[in-house]
């Protein structure tokens, strides 16, 4: 959880500064044995203004390292959110991930890969 007190002390919540979120998904790329993410996009008052939008070049240098890998995402919000729910999801789906419509959905969906390869 990046937005924990703990990792939030000095710096703003990843819902408005994707940095932090941005900088592990980097470090994931360099390491082989990690196969699978899972990513939610918080939309909102105080959210980034384009969540996805400004996380995406990340996820897409990660399944550029992680050809095999796979993006599990879900989006948080409504249709009355400013940074519109169906645009924060086709660009997720553009940059090559799986959206689901709960994060439930997008976690069960890690689960079942991560069994077929055992």
């Amino acid at each position: 959880d990046l937005g924990d007190d703990l990792l939030t002390v000095g710096r703003p919540h990843p819902m408005i500064d994707p940095t932090l979120r941005i900088d592990i998904i980097d470090g994931l790329a360099s390491r082989p044995r990690t196969r699978h993410l899972l990513v939610d996009v918080v939309m909102g008052y105080a959210a980034h203004s384009d969540p996805a939008g400004v996380l995406c070049p990340a996820i897409e240098r990660y399944l550029a390292a992680h050809p095999t890998g796979s993006v599990s995402a879900c989006v948080v919000g409504t249709v009355g959110d400013a940074q519109g729910l169906d645009t924060q999801r086709s660009t997720l789906v553009a940059a090559g991930c799986d959206v689901f419509e709960s994060n439930a959905a997008a976690a069960a969906s890690v689960a079942g890969r991560m069994t077929e390869e055992r």
